[in-house]
C-alpha cells in the first residue's frame, strides 16, 4: 500500500511540474468536497409548494361550502311571530309618540315659569282681604 501511495504522490507531483511549465498555467488546487444537504431556501421554497399544492383543494372546498350555505340561507317566519313583531312594533311607535307630547308639555311649562317673575316683590301687589278678618275679631270681647 506504502509503495502505490507513493507512486500515486509522484505522479501527481510530475503533472504539477509538467503543468508549472506551460507559460499561463496555475494550480487549480483540490476540488472541494461536494455536500450533498440542502441549504435552508431550497428546504424553505419546496415546503412552501408542497404546502400550498396539498392545502389549495380544501381551501378552494371550504369556500365553495360557504358560497353554498349562504346562498340556501333564507329566513322565514312563522305567521304568528310576524304578527307579534308588527304589534310590537306598533307599540314602540305610541310610546314614541306619547314620550315626544310629554316633553313638549315639559318645554312649555319651563318656558311659561321662566317669562314669570321670580321675586315676591317684582310683580304687582295683590290686595288682601282684611276687613273679612276684623269682623271676626270684632265680634268676641276681649
Amino acid at each position: 500500500r506504502l509503495l502505490d501511495t507513493e507512486k500515486q504522490i509522484a505522479s501527481a507531483d510530475a503533472g504539477v511540474a509538467l503543468a508549472s511549465s506551460v507559460p499561463g498555467a496555475t494550480d487549480r488546487g483540490p476540488e472541494p468536497a461536494r455536500d450533498n444537504t440542502p441549504n435552508w431556501e431550497t428546504v424553505l421554497a419546496i415546503g412552501s409548494l408542497l404546502t400550498f399544492a396539498l392545502m389549495f383543494p380544501f381551501v378552494i372546498a371550504y369556500a365553495r361550502r360557504i358560497w353554498r350555505k349562504s346562498a340556501k340561507m333564507t329566513i322565514t317566519l312563522p305567521p304568528e311571530v310576524a304578527a307579534r313583531m308588527q304589534t310590537m312594533e306598533e307599540a314602540i311607535e305610541s310610546v314614541a309618540v306619547e314620550v315626544e307630547r310629554i316633553g313638549e308639555g315639559q318645554r312649555f311649562m319651563t318656558q311659561a315659569l321662566a317669562e314669570q317673575p321670580r321675586f315676591v316683590g317684582a310683580g304687582a301687589a295683590e290686595p288682601v282681604m282684611v276687613r273679612a278678618r276684623e269682623s271676626v275679631h270684632a265680634e268676641r270681647p276681649l
